[in-house]
């Protein structure tokens, strides 16, 4: 399918660092319209279990989610993001516009533009 690009490089991205038994904090935002939209939710469950990985799911039209919900504005990210998320290298994967918005908020809450690495996909 045309988005599962981005998905791919980024399984493959956690797929590597489970094989390494790598033991870095790794903060996973996932953003998608419905819960029935998240891709991969079983094997991100079992790298879970075996990376320090945190996964939080946004729905943006999903109002009875019991989760954060909206878009990845700058706001939201300030609620979800820590000092050492804040530190961290970032990267980013998705459709241009949402991508274009998300590395705006990220440079608005103080990540430098180089630890920024993204991958753009067309949906």
């Amino acid at each position: 399918d045309r988005g599962r690009g981005g998905h791919n490089s980024l399984l493959s991205m956690l797929r590597y660092l489970a094989g390494a038994e790598d033991r870095r904090h790794i903060k996973l935002i996932w953003g998608n319209r419905t819960e029935a939209d998240v891709l991969l939710g079983e094997e991100l469950r079992q790298l879970q279990e075996r990376l320090d990985l945190t996964v939080v799911h946004v729905l943006s039209r999903q109002e009875d989610f019991d989760g954060p919900t909206g878009h990845l504005t700058r706001d939201l990210l300030a609620t979800l993001l820590d000092e050492r998320d804040l530190r961290a290298e970032v990267y980013l994967c998705g459709p241009p516009p949402m991508m274009t918005s998300v590395q705006r908020a990220l440079r608005a809450l103080g990540v430098p533009a180089r630890a920024i690495h993204s991958e753009r996909f067309s949906l």
